[in-house]
């Protein structure tokens, strides 16, 4: 397969993998496949809030790598005493 013959997506959660693997007839195949050819789709739950503009994918010798990073947690700042707002405005 080539990297152009994958579907990636992700949505809500769900990360979707999908393609359609070419027949190569007289080809022997010495190794076992989870798909030989045709369509095939995977999906994946992902329980976690990942940064999705930082998803990556990688196909390299017939596997491919796809790396999800969580989203970093946003700190809110703790004031004491008064609001920040109110501070600012003294």
């Amino acid at each position: 397969m080539a990297e152009d013959d994958f579907e990636i997506g992700m949505n809500d959660g769900l990360l979707m993998i999908s393609g359609q693997r070419p027949d190569t007839p007289g080809k022997l195949v010495y190794h076992n496949m989870e798909i030989r050819y045709g369509a095939f789709r995977s999906e994946v739950r992902i329980d976690w809030k990942v940064d999705s503009g930082a998803i990556e994918a990688t196909y390299e010798r017939g596997f491919l790598f796809v790396s999800i990073p969580k989203a970093r947690q946003h700190r809110i700042p703790v004031v004491i005493g008064r609001s920040r707002k109110h501070a600012e405005e003294s």
